[in-house]
């Protein structure tokens, strides 16, 4: 699902009329419940429209943002597809790849560079194991994490070390390589990175969808 910003200059320029805590709270259900951006600034356009027109206080006319999002019924059209998860998830594992290597070689000062094999496969697979989580139960997920920060750091301070500790103690066999080539290898991983994450632009394939409003 497509971050949400809070706060959006954006959204605020384009409904002058509707109190910003509301279309905070509005468009956050909305993308909970998997609304595209294109539907959310349709809806937004409608509630600002009638606002412009009637004045008065937006949760008298309009009720508590989470009802209405509910009460509009939009279509979840975020469901992942099987390309879009195997990409990310492509991304996911040569970024942390790409970091673990980069760093090392940097760190190691001209020095071979020791890669646990095994335990640098605990890393980015907790990391891909994650990822299949927040898509197979997305949905509850990510309101956790939004309606429950403190839990939800936790979480993430629990699994983060989970996964350190676990590619560091896993036993396994050390491949050794120069510092120059884990930061060659590093970088390598992070341009297939970037060459992805611009092939998805490029081709409108990308996850991320900000909020638009029709006719812009």
């Amino acid at each position: 699902m497509p971050g949400v910003t809070m706060n959006d200059p954006e959204l605020q320029r384009r409904t002058p009329h509707v109190d910003p805590a509301w279309v905070d709270a509005f468009v956050l259900e909305l993308r909970l419940r998997g609304a595209s951006g294109a539907e959310i600034g349709g809806a937004l356009l409608e509630v600002e429209s009638h606002m412009a027109e009637q004045g008065g206080e937006v949760a008298e006319v309009f009720g508590d943002p989470k009802d209405y999002a509910i009460h509009l019924e939009l279509p979840d059209s975020q469901r992942w597809t099987t390309g879009e998860v195997i990409r990310l998830g492509v991304k996911v594992l040569l970024g942390v790849l790409g970091a673990y290597l980069f760093l090392g070689g940097l760190l190691a000062f001209g020095d071979p560079v020791q890669v646990p094999v095994t335990g640098l496969a605990v890393l980015p697979g907790g990391n891909l194991a994650v990822l299949l989580a927040l898509v197979a139960w997305g949905d509850g997920l990510v309101r956790v994490l939004v309606e429950r920060p403190v839990i939800s750091i936790g979480l993430f301070a629990a699994a983060f070390t989970l996964l350190v500790v676990g590619s560091v103690v896993v036993g396994g066999p050390q491949l050794e390589v120069s510092g120059a080539a884990a930061i060659l290898l590093g970088l390598v991983a992070f341009a297939l990175t970037a060459a992805i994450w611009l092939s998805e632009r490029r081709t409108g394939r990308s996850l991320e969808d900000p909020v638009s409003f029709p006719g812009h």
